[in-house]
């Protein structure tokens, strides 16, 4: 978000501000309540991480323009969603969503 903020026409900052800050927000709620076991949360946070790939592969050759640091902290990004969410929908980390009886 700081790139894409950088890259932003200075009439445009306020709204991409507000954006991130939404975002940031999201993200900080559903880790709090995957943190508390809410099942709805991880679903969140998987729905979340397809809409996060499908954006990267829809904007990959604008993507690709980029310094090679940032592509490989998009990568990197990605990787640490793909196993986050394998985590959450396996063993023994899907056992944290169970009711309890």
């Amino acid at each position: 978000m700081y790139w894409e903020y950088q890259r932003t026409p200075e009439e445009s900052a306020p709204v991409v501000l507000i954006f991130a800050a939404l975002v940031l927000a999201l993200v900080i709620a559903v880790n709090i309540y995957v943190w508390q076991g809410r099942n709805w949360a991880r679903i969140v946070f998987l729905a979340l991480a397809i809409l996060s790939v499908v954006i990267l592969f829809g904007t990959l050759r604008d993507i690709l323009e980029y310094p090679a640091v940032e592509i490989v902290l998009n990568i990197v990004s990605l990787g640490i969603d793909v196993v986050v969410a394998f985590l959450l929908f396996t063993k023994p980390g899907a056992l944290w969503f169970r009711p309890a009886r």
